[in-house]
């Protein structure tokens, strides 16, 4: 699962959820910072994206 795929993933989860929309932007910014690093420094976000993404249950 690529980055990009996932936040919109998490954004649809915050929907659901009815969390407002500078809420939404602002943690989209910050999860895509998160993942933009991890993706530099680790070798592979591949399971950080997996274990993320079964937690939200979309």
């Amino acid at each position: 699962m690529d980055i990009q795929s996932f936040i919109n993933q998490f954004e649809q989860r915050l929907r659901i959820q009815r969390y407002s929309d500078a809420t939404i932007r602002n943690y989209k910014s910050a999860l895509n910072n998160f993942l933009v690093l991890a993706d530099k420094n680790l070798a592979s976000i591949t399971p950080v994206l997996s274990d993320m993404s079964s937690s939200l249950n979309v």
